[in-house]
């Protein structure tokens, strides 16, 4: 099954071009690593995920206690809603599964896929492992003067998906996203026929010129 990996720094328009790309092409589904992480970061902070959202959105921030140690007292942290998902991510659960937990999670859900699915479309693939996976199309967006928050850990992680890429042209496609939402949608749609992931339109015929009638004779 295809994979179209959208990869790029935060603020590109990864989300955006990929609601774009489940539009244009047919039975196609969105994937996110993200999603079963704010799942998880929601329930830790009691919000709902969609709470999680605005909050990230608006910068806010949670404050919580984090015992590590059963039966000793915790320590209280204070981070935005974007830290608590780092924290969580990085801090909770990957010391567990290993840094490769999402994407594993991905390819294991890829096993089974829906009957009737053409291909996933992903928007948060930042890990230099993922260049592995079968199948996968990586598309990155770029924004002119959007690079990304360098404090982040996956800011190198792209940047370095970035450089594999350069070195593989075949497996990796760039997006200008340097216009409006509707160019931006003509320049996917564009790339979708290229790839052939979806049919090229069909010529206009054109109508053939009818005969003049004769002269009428005087």
């Amino acid at each position: 099954m295809l994979q179209i990996s959208l990869v790029g720094h935060e603020g590109v328009g990864k989300d955006t071009s990929a609601d774009m790309l489940q539009t244009i092409i047919s039975n196609s589904v969105r994937y996110s690593h993200a999603a079963a992480l704010k799942t998880m970061t929601a329930k830790m902070l009691s919000i709902t995920v969609e709470e999680l959202e605005i909050a990230k959105r608006d910068n806010d921030t949670f404050s919580m206690t984090i015992d590590n140690t059963a039966g000793l007292p915790g320590t209280a942290k204070t981070k935005t809603a974007r830290d608590w998902l780092i924290y969580v991510s990085e801090e909770l659960v990957k010391p567990i599964f290993g840094n490769d937990i999402w994407a594993s999670a991905l390819q294991a859900l890829l096993k089974n896929p829906l009957e009737g699915t053409q291909a996933v479309i992903k928007s948060d693939d930042r890990y230099p492992v993922e260049f592995d996976f079968e199948n996968t199309v990586f598309v990155f967006i770029d924004k002119p003067g959007v690079t990304g928050d360098s404090t982040t850990p996956y800011w190198e992680h792209i940047n370095a998906l970035q450089a594999m890429c350069a070195q593989n042209t075949d497996k990796c496609l760039t997006i200008v996203n340097d216009g409006t939402l509707e160019e931006l949608r003509d320049k996917l749609v564009v790339l979708a026929q290229q790839k052939g992931w979806v049919p090229a339109p069909t010529p206009k015929a054109v109508a053939a010129p009818s005969p003049s009638s004769p002269a009428r004779r005087p």
